[in-house]
């Protein structure tokens, strides 16, 4: 996945509004990027499970779909790149993520077994995802979450893609900017 790819999906993921109970657009989407890497895609309920066949106990990879926009906030605070970065309601958290998750999917195929996991209520504690991650045969207890820590953005420049702290949004204050952080 080129970073013009990778940006172009984080765009169209931008645009898929998805606060808690609203994410039917998010799973479609990320489970056919996921079937069209080879996984076997499971919908539990809102969540997605999927999984990559490979060596070994699969390593568990974490992510979700929902974000804490509400619906409309697209029309407010739209998609849009500024000075090399990414901005638009959850380009961050969690978005951002999904598309690095993907692209690292696409470039390491093969190798060890992986299931990945995408609650969609992650927002709200992930009421809901354990009971359905309970019906899967265990992961390996190694996991990876692609989710952030604070707020940054996915950002192009010199054909790299990273990403890079962006200012807090007044409508979901956070931490201050700290600088790009390379992916």
């Amino acid at each position: 996945m080129t970073a013009e790819d990778m940006v172009d999906l984080l765009r169209e993921l931008v645009e898929l509004e998805s606060p808690t109970g609203e994410t039917g657009a998010m799973q479609t989407r990320l489970a056919a990027e996921l079937r069209a890497l080879g996984a076997d895609v499971s919908l539990l309920g809102e969540h997605v499970c999927a999984d990559l066949p490979g060596d070994g106990p699969p390593l568990l990879l974490l992510g979700h779909l929902d974000t804490v926009w509400p619906l409309g906030t697209l029309e407010r605070l739209p998609f849009r790149i500024e000075d090399g970065r990414a901005y638009g309601p959850g380009s961050y958290d969690m978005k951002g993520g999904l598309v690095v998750l993907l692209a690292a999917l696409q470039e390491a195929r093969g190798g060890r077994a992986l299931r990945i996991f995408l609650t969609a209520d992650e927002e709200q504690g992930s009421l809901t995802a354990g009971r359905c991650s309970s019906r899967r045969p265990r992961a390996s207890p190694r996991r990876l979450s692609s989710s952030p820590r604070r707020r940054t953005a996915i950002s192009r420049r010199h054909g790299r893609v990273s990403a890079a702290s962006a200012l807090p949004s007044a409508a979901a204050p956070r931490t201050p900017a700290r600088g790009p952080r390379r992916v």
